[in-house]
């Protein structure tokens, strides 16, 4: 299967947003549950002084990447026919899934009100962008 340029693209936005991710967890959060499992050091490597700006890049900024490559990627496949709508919203509605599954002390991690809200105006954001993602 060849891939058009725009998903070439929004694939490689994709996979930048997770490495991006991934990279802000290695230098400000190493001790998650991700490098727990991988043979990596999990001392803290990077510490960043003001306090918003600390909070921010550990505590929302790889959610925003992820929540965003997850995103990128349903677009990408439900535009390429490999999504139905049931897959599309289970995707879709996977970082609220997660959320919950958090708050009930289901899974591992801290569950966060403002981790709701920032998957759902990235959500509205990706709706309004791609009109593919709406139901």
């Amino acid at each position: 299967m060849r891939l058009s340029l725009r998903h070439k693209r929004l694939s490689g936005l994709a996979i930048l947003a997770l490495a991006l991710g991934s990279i802000n967890y290695y230098l400000f959060s190493p001790g998650i549950f991700l490098f727990k499992i991988l043979p990596i050091p999990s001392e803290r490597y990077w510490y960043i002084p003001n306090s918003f700006a600390r909070h921010f890049m550990t505590g929302y900024f790889s959610d925003i990447c992820w929540c965003t490559a997850l995103y990128l990627a349903t677009a990408v496949l439900t535009e390429l026919k490999y999504l139905h709508l049931s897959g599309k919203i289970i995707i879709l509605l996977l970082p609220f899934i997660i959320e919950a599954l958090q708050y009930f002390h289901l899974i591992p991690g801290t569950f966060d009100w403002f981790d709701l809200l920032t998957y759902g105006i990235i959500l509205m954001v990706f709706m309004k962008l791609f009109k593919t993602l709406k139901p």
